[in-house]
């Protein structure tokens, strides 16, 4: 999928036929409000790229996970514009209504890490415990176990953190060294391997595009 999307630039169909894929699209998104599969930095990132925004080619190939792998194409582009005040004021009443309860909550949530620290009790807030976290779970956010890794470095036990449901105190309890490593630094190496291959292939390629005369075709 990578050599034929780098080898045909203006379309997905040839890339997508090998792999025995098929081409999926989204509706017109914004960086502020992006679509779901979007959401992803790397995807988002990828989108807003000059190669992909301004030059009109495929993008790298975008790595969700080891199993994953995603390449992406502009297929229409609205510039942003500015709007009359009387269309947009409905939209700015919302926004400024979700920042004040955002507000609300982060400072709720400061009361309830304060008392979280001074040992008390705090009612009407569910507590999950979750054994065994490894930085590769995917069913825990991104941001508990970026803190829950980072208080295992620290002095620290508690730490309040900012989750796609909401506000979160994560605590951590144990620290467990990891005993067993084989498989993980294999896997690691592999995918080392496959990213410095694609990045020699990417400069092999963008070399004899800067060498050549030729001009790809807009899709």
């Amino acid at each position: 999928m990578a050599d034929i999307a780098f080898e045909v630039i203006e379309n997905f169909i040839e890339a997508a036929a090998t792999i025995e894929s098929t081409v999926k699209q989204t509706e017109l998104f914004t960086r502020a409000k992006p679509a779901l599969i979007a959401q992803q930095a790397l995807v988002l990132n990828a989108a807003f790229s000059d190669p992909v925004l301004l030059e009109d080619v495929n993008s790298d190939v975008i790595e969700i996970t080891p199993d994953h792998l995603m390449v992406i194409r502009k297929k229409a582009h609205n510039p942003s514009e500015i709007k009359l005040l009387t269309a947009v004021s409905d939209d700015i009443s919302q926004r400024l209504k979700m920042q004040k309860s955002q507000e609300l909550a982060q400072d709720k949530a400061q009361q309830y890490l304060t008392a979280w620290n001074n040992g008390e009790k705090i009612a009407d807030v569910a507590v999950s415990e979750k054994v065994g976290v490894l930085r590769t779970n995917r069913d825990i956010d991104p941001a508990i176990i970026n803190a829950a890794f980072k208080l295992a470095k620290s002095d620290q036990a508690n730490e309040l953190v900012s989750t796609a449901a909401g506000e979160a105190i994560v605590t951590l309890t144990k620290v467990t060294e990891a005993t067993e490593v084989g498989d993980s630094v294999a896997t690691i190496i592999q995918r080392m391997e496959r990213s410095n291959a694609d990045v020699t292939y990417r400069a092999f390629i963008q070399s004899l595009k800067d060498a050549s005369d030729i001009q790809y075709p807009k899709a």
